[in-house]
């Protein structure tokens, strides 16, 4: 989230979806990242 430009290809699976994760409002990031640090 700091650096997006670095990470523009970077893409998510959502809901079946694929998305572009700097396109991601940033409440939808931070879902994302909590999420994924909860399964590690």
């Amino acid at each position: 989230m700091a650096n997006p430009e670095n990470y523009k290809n970077l893409l998510v699976r959502i809901s079946g979806l694929n998305a572009h994760f700097i396109s991601l409002t940033k409440n939808m990031q931070i879902e994302i990242i909590e999420r994924a640090e909860y399964g590690s």
